[in-house]
C-alpha cells in the first residue's frame, strides 16, 4: 500500500512538472536604449538607418549661428531660435524621437566648415551657401531655402548699385558668400572682412566702411531694429543654403536627405518660413522644400 501511494505521488508530480515546463512566457521584447534614453529604432519611419556614431552618442551636435535672425539667433530666453534651429530639433526628433536631443554649437562664417571638418560638430546648420568652392571641402544635402546678397548703407549714403562702391572700403563677413561674390564682380573694391554680423553693423554705423553686404534675408531684419540703416542694390550672388556634411559620410548624407524630405512632405519647411516672415516676404523662396 505505501509503494502504491509512493507511486502515485511520483507520477503527479511528474505530470505537474510537466505543465510548468510547458506553461507559455511573454518573450523579452525589450529593445536597445540608446544614451539618452531612446529605444535604437527610434529614427522615423521611412528613414534610412542612422549612422553608428550618431547613433552611439544619442544626440545631434550641430553648429549653428547665434546672430544671424531670423535663422540661427540667442532669443531673449538665453535659448538658441530661428528656422535654422528649428530644423536642427526636426532632425533630432526624427533621429531620435526627441528634439532636444541635440547640442548646439555656435559657429561663424570663417569657422564653421573647419569645425565640420575637425568632427567638432556633426553637421553645419548655420545659413551654409552652396559655392564650388565649398564643394571641395565639404559636402552639401539638397538645398532648403535660397538667397541673394544686398547692400546695407546709412540713410543718407546716395550708394545705390555695385558701381558706386568701386574702389572704397565695403564691410564684408569671413567667408562668407557675399564677400566671395564681391571680389569676382568687383575686384577694385576694398573689403574690410569681420567675424560676425553684429560687428559688421558697429563698424558701418561708425564709418569703417561706406555699406555692408550680407544675405537680404539678414539686412531686412536688421533695418527693423536699425530705422537709421537702409538696404539697397541690386540682388547678387544668389545663393543656395544647405546642410554641411563631411565628405566620405555618404549614409550620413543619406539619411539628412531623407529627413528633408520627409519635412517637405509634412510642409514643416513652410510652416518655419511663415513662422519667421509672417509679413516681410510674401514670395516663398524658390528652392523651400514642399510637398509634391
Amino acid at each position: 500500500m505505501k509503494f502504491l501511494f509512493g507511486s502515485i505521488c511520483l507520477f503527479l508530480f511528474i505530470i505537474l512538472a510537466a505543465c510548468g515546463n510547458g506553461t507559455d512566457e511573454p518573450e523579452d521584447t525589450a529593445t536597445d536604449v540608446s544614451s539618452n534614453g531612446s529605444s535604437d529604432s527610434a529614427s522615423a519611419d521611412g528613414l534610412p538607418e542612422l549612422p553608428k556614431f550618431v547613433k552611439d552618442r544619442g544626440k545631434l551636435v550641430v553648429g549653428v549661428k547665434a546672430d544671424y535672425p531670423p535663422f540661427g539667433f540667442i532669443n531673449e530666453k538665453g535659448e538658441n531660435d530661428g528656422f535654422d534651429i528649428d530644423l536642427a530639433k526636426q532632425l533630432a526628433e526624427y533621429a531620435f524621437g526627441d528634439p532636444n536631443a541635440i547640442e548646439f554649437v555656435p559657429v561663424t562664417a570663417s569657422n564653421r566648415i573647419p569645425f565640420l571638418t575637425s568632427k567638432k560638430i556633426d553637421l553645419l546648420i548655420a545659413t551654409l551657401g552652396v559655392t564650388d568652392e565649398r564643394k571641395e571641402q565639404i559636402d552639401f544635402s539638397k538645398p532648403y531655402y535660397n538667397s541673394s546678397v544686398l547692400f546695407l548703407v546709412p540713410n543718407e549714403s546716395d550708394i545705390t548699385k555695385m558701381e558706386d562702391v568701386k574702389d572704397k572700403e565695403v564691410i564684408a563677413i569671413k567667408g562668407s558668400m557675399g564677400s566671395i561674390e564681391l571680389e569676382e564682380l568687383s575686384p577694385s573694391t576694398k573689403q574690410l572682412k569681420l567675424d560676425n554680423t553684429s560687428e559688421g553693423v558697429r563698424a558701418l554705423k561708425s564709418g569703417r566702411g561706406v555699406a555692408m553686404i550680407q544675405d537680404d534675408i539678414l539686412l531686412y531684419d536688421i533695418v527693423k531694429n536699425n530705422p537709421d540703416l537702409k538696404v539697397v542694390g541690386e540682388p547678387f550672388a544668389l545663393g543656395l543654403m544647405a546642410v554641411g556634411i563631411r565628405k566620405g559620410e555618404e549614409d550620413w548624407d543619406n539619411w539628412v536627405n531623407a529627413a528633408i524630405d520627409k519635412g517637405a512632405e509634412e510642409d514643416l519647411f513652410y510652416e518655419w518660413f511663415k513662422k519667421w516672415y509672417p509679413e516681410d516676404h510674401v514670395n516663398v523662396p524658390e528652392y523651400l522644400p514642399r510637398p509634391k
